[in-house]
């Protein structure tokens, strides 16, 4: 199996699909009525942090295992004007509860945004600033993403949860830097994965829930587990 493809399986992981890829893969959804999935691989630079970095986001018709959409083909507003530039990267696709639209992480010139995109158009509107690999929650009112800071030269990410009506912003009590697209365990709480480092002992990855509205502690749900994803 070539490690740059994309594997889509039947509910009896049977393989349905074999779809090559122009990189590594870094994140990958599928869309709640099964028809979309969304991959995002690294075609330079290799890490979110770095200025080198360059990715390509692609739809996929999860029923033909064909590319239905590479996201720097739409058409992209803001504040109601088209833009477009050489250095558009997407990732991080979250779809609508009704599969009928997804929100993504555009990086272009310097800045970070976060577009809404419609299945049928083919056309996105920038809707926020600052808002990596977002999660949609399961009533479509909030997105969980991570939010960019600097410690000294490093570049480190903490959980947070943006509302979408509001676009209040609620940093959540994880103090560990998370560089995940986080799920949603249900419209309370958010799913994660983090190592556990204990000096003489193996790293044993955990999955951690916290409230997403940032109320109570994280707290440890299950062991031997990294990406955790939820099915509703």
């Amino acid at each position: 199996m070539n490690p740059n493809e994309a594997v889509i399986f039947d509910k009896d992981f049977k393989i349905q699909h074999m779809i090559p890829l122009a990189g590594v893969a870094s994140r990958t959804r599928v869309s709640p009525n099964g028809e979309w999935g969304a991959v995002t691989v690294f075609t330079g630079g290799g890490s979110y942090a770095s200025t080198a970095m360059s990715t390509k986001t692609t739809l996929i018709d999860m029923k033909t295992g064909t590319i239905m959409l590479d996201l720097e083909d739409m058409v992209v507003r803001n504040k109601g004007v088209v833009f477009k530039a050489r250095d558009f990267n997407f990732w991080g696709v979250t779809f609508t509860r009704d599969s009928r639209f997804f929100y993504a992480t555009l990086a272009t010139g310097g800045k970070i945004y976060l577009v809404k995109a419609s299945l049928a158009t083919r056309q996105a509107d920038v809707i926020g600033e600052n808002v990596e690999c977002p999660s949609l929650s399961p009533d479509d009112t909030r997105i969980a993403f991570k939010k960019r800071s600097t410690s000294g030269p490093r570049v480190i990410w903490h959980l947070a949860v943006i509302n979408l009506t509001t676009l209040k912003e609620t940093l959540l009590p994880e103090p560990a830097p998370i560089d995940q697209q986080v799920q949603w365990y249900d419209n309370r709480h958010v799913l994660y994965a983090l190592p556990e480092l204990i000096i003489g002992k193996p790293v044993i990855m955990y999955s951690w829930i916290i409230a997403a509205d940032g109320s109570s502690p994280p707290q440890k749900l299950y062991h031997d587990t990294d990406s955790p994803i939820i099915i509703q």
